[in-house]
């Protein structure tokens, strides 16, 4: 499963306001577009989907310089798992919501 992270471009001199699709591997997609906005972030990933003859289902999210998508695989579950269950000790990291960290801190 890939990753696809979505930016937009604003106008330039030469070019129009866009948005760009890309996954790691360096494949990419671009839009034109000049309204800022989830569904404008959504149509280049989508394009870039098309251009490689991927299919399924996407859901993104918000990150600081765009959008990134991730595959909804219907072969896994999800699961939600409270951290601070005691049969949870020892199979590695556990993300912890800043609510429930030791004095409500934000560790970096």
């Amino acid at each position: 499963m890939k990753a696809i992270t979505t930016r937009y471009r604003g106008m330039t001199a030469t070019r129009p306001a866009r948005y760009t699709a890309s996954d790691l591997d360096g494949n990419r997609a671009t839009v034109s577009g000049d309204t800022r906005g989830y569904a404008s972030h959504e149509a280049a990933a989508r394009a870039l989907c098309a251009k490689m003859g991927w299919y399924g289902e996407l859901v993104g999210g918000a990150v600081a310089d765009g959008y990134v998508w991730v595959w909804i695989d219907n072969r896994s579950t999800l699961i939600a798992i409270d951290p601070t269950v005691e049969a949870l000790k020892g199979i590695g990291r556990v993300c912890v919501p800043r609510s429930k960290r030791a004095g409500g801190a934000a560790r970096r």
